[in-house]
């Protein structure tokens, strides 16, 4: 971990990030489609971030909107696509021109030709930090669509490796492709529509509550994000919990006191 560290110093972070995620994986089945931290809750916590400081009322009114927003623009969007004849949305065909790129500077050694059996070597290139990254050797299966690498399982599309490998046997590589890529699919996700909600005075039923007796509700503005200067750190967004406090005080290493670490000017046995 030290020669790592010396050759990238984010590389103890990268290690530990590739490590959850790998642990993740491994018991997830391939029903994620790669995602290994994120979920359906920490989405809709990002939409509501910015109406938090909103009274209850006001903050729902701005989720619904914001949804026919949403969907109306993708439903627009998915369908210009579609007569302008193409087959995958804008992302995925963003990956796949990035992923065509990177094959064709792969090198390729036959083991089994008949049967799609390849070692795949990826070429070498320096970052802009200065890494030199790439290099690495993958076996492919093309029979079974299998890559040592992994993302062919993880993301259900083909990695730069099998496409590289049906380049070399003359062969489609986008039979590889999840359907879940497809424009007709995503059409089917934003072809639902909302209706406008008529106004209050025509609503048949009654309210709930009597909301009037509350009186006029104001935003708290102290939860409202605040605009940083130029250069400044950005505003946390997040709501810290009870989970956020340190669980253990903290104890100096020399003294056994708490309150201040071994290296402070307040321990006593530190020489002035």
């Amino acid at each position: 971990m030290k020669q790592i560290k010396e050759l990238n110093p984010d590389a103890e972070k990268w290690l530990r990030n590739i490590s959850l995620e790998m642990w993740t994986m491994s018991f997830d089945g391939g029903h994620r489609y790669g995602q290994a931290t994120t979920n359906m809750i920490e989405s809709f916590n990002g939409c509501i971030r910015s109406a938090r400081f909103l009274p209850v009322t006001s903050k729902v009114e701005y989720l619904y909107y914001r949804s026919v927003k949403l969907v109306a623009e993708r439903r627009t969007q998915t369908l210009n696509d579609l007569q302008n004849g193409h087959i995958y949305c804008q992302k995925s065909r963003e990956l796949f021109e990035n992923i065509e790129k990177k094959a064709s500077a792969h090198k390729i050694i036959p083991y089994n030709e008949q049967r799609g059996i390849f070692e795949v070597t990826t070429a070498r290139y320096k970052t802009q930090k200065g890494y030199w990254k790439g290099g690495n050797k993958h076996t492919i299966d093309l029979g079974k669509g299998f890559c040592s690498c992994g993302k062919w399982s993880r993301y259900h599309s083909p990695c730069s490796h099998i496409v590289a490998g049906c380049l070399m046997c003359s062969l489609d590589w986008k039979q590889y492709i999840e359907p879940s890529h497809s424009l007709t699919i995503l059409y089917e996700m934003w072809k639902y529509e909302f209706f406008p909600l008529a106004n209050r005075a025509y609503w048949t039923f009654p309210l709930a509550n009597n909301w009037e007796r509350y009186g006029t509700l104001f935003p708290d503005e102290n939860l409202k994000k605040k605009k940083n200067k130029r250069g400044q750190r950005g505003q946390s967004q997040r709501i810290r919990t009870e989970m956020d406090n340190s669980r253990k005080a903290i104890s100096c290493g020399r003294c056994g006191q708490e309150g201040h670490t071994r290296r402070s000017s307040r321990c006593p046995q530190n020489k002035h």
